[in-house]
């Protein structure tokens, strides 16, 4: 059994590391690889949530450690799971989907309890 947890993000951090072997320091100095291909980077997001979606993510990943389950986790700051969401008839976030049940708002663990018995 899968449980789905639909989120909004607020906020995406992006941060770049150079990585190793590029020839770029950490102290913000830039220089090519020696073997002419340039800067080498990684890019990293991070993406912050409003305080009921960060609470809901620690409610249902507690709750799926406990009963073995896999979680999860869409955003939908993007448009394709904006309209996954939709699809689902979700309204408002945070929103976890067990089956055909779910619950819109934070979760408790008795609610998740009670749609994993009936799912």
């Amino acid at each position: 059994m899968k449980i789905e947890l639909y989120v909004e993000g607020t906020e995406t951090i992006r941060t770049s590391y150079p990585s190793p072997g590029s020839g770029v320091s950490l102290m913000g100095k830039s220089s090519f690889d020696t073997r002419g291909r340039g800067i080498k980077r990684a890019i990293i997001d991070t993406i912050s949530y409003t305080q009921d979606c960060e609470e809901a993510i620690k409610i249902v990943e507690e709750f799926t450690l406990t009963h073995g389950l896999k979680m999860k986790v869409y955003d939908i700051s993007g448009l394709l799971t904006k309209r996954r969401a939709r699809a689902k008839g979700i309204k408002s976030v945070p929103a976890v989907v067990i089956g055909e049940y779910k619950i819109e708002g934070v979760p408790t663990l008795e609610e998740l309890e009670d749609i994993l018995a009936k799912a």
